[in-house]
C-alpha cells in the first residue's frame, strides 16, 4: 500500500515540475562555443569554468534573474577541466548541472 502511495506521489510529483517549471537563470555550456559568449543557448559558453565564473558574478551582482536560482546545461560533448571545479556550499544558489543533447 505505501508503495502504491510513494509512486502516486513521484507521478503526481514529475507532473507538477513539467507543468510548473521553475524559472532559473539559464546559462549553456558546449564544446563548439566559446566563452566570449553570453551563455544563452543559441550562443553558449566553451567551458564549464566560465559558466561558474558567470553564475558567482550573477551573485556577486545581486541580479534579478537568479531569484529562482541558476541551470547550467551541458550540451554533448566532452569536457576537459583545466583545474579542479568546485562548488561552494556557502552560496545560495540552486546549483544544477544537467546534460543536454545539442
Amino acid at each position: 500500500m505505501k508503495l502504491k502511495i510513494k509512486q502516486k506521489f513521484g507521478v503526481l510529483s514529475l507532473i507538477l515540475l513539467v507543468t510548473f517549471p521553475v524559472s532559473a537563470k539559464e546559462i549553456w555550456v558546449s564544446p563548439s562555443g566559446n566563452d566570449a559568449n553570453s551563455g544563452t543557448k543559441e550562443k553558449p559558453l566553451a567551458s564549464i569554468l566560465m559558466a561558474q565564473r558567470q553564475a558567482r558574478e550573477l551573485r556577486r551582482l545581486n541580479d534579478p534573474s537568479i531569484k529562482d536560482g541558476i541551470q547550467i546545461f551541458l550540451k554533448g560533448g566532452i569536457y576537459q577541466l583545466d583545474e579542479p571545479l568546485l562548488f561552494r556550499h556557502r552560496l545560495p544558489l540552486l546549483w544544477l548541472l544537467r546534460a543536454k543533447n545539442p
